[in-house]
């Protein structure tokens, strides 16, 4: 309830973690919150959109030349989607990370 009186009911949203790319951060089967209309900054979680498929839960981070969504796993065998600026930028970040929890919201 607190989040939502801080942020705005209609700017929070959820998703069911399902799957292992960010395990070091928020656990496969929790549920995690995100703001619609935080904006972002390099080193943030977002959900993003990526080639207009299902959302994916990502580090974010930003440099000069590219857009990178990190996972953050103890599987070393997933790798970050990387988006040169002078390429195509086929991405849309829809949410920015507030917090992860097991219990059902």
């Amino acid at each position: 309830k607190s989040f939502a009186k801080r942020y705005g009911a209609k700017n929070l949203f959820a998703l069911k973690v399902d799957g292992e790319s960010m395990n070091r951060e928020i656990p496969n089967g929790y549920t995690a919150v995100f703001s619609k209309d935080l904006e972002p900054e390099s080193g943030d979680i977002v959900a993003v959109m990526i080639d207009s498929e299902s959302a994916t839960i990502k580090r974010f981070r930003e440099t000069s030349l590219a857009v990178m969504f990190e996972p953050s796993s103890w599987d070393p065998s997933f790798k970050p989607y990387v988006f040169p600026k002078n390429g195509i930028q086929d991405f849309k970040i829809i949410g920015k990370f507030l917090y992860a929890t097991s219990e059902c919201i």
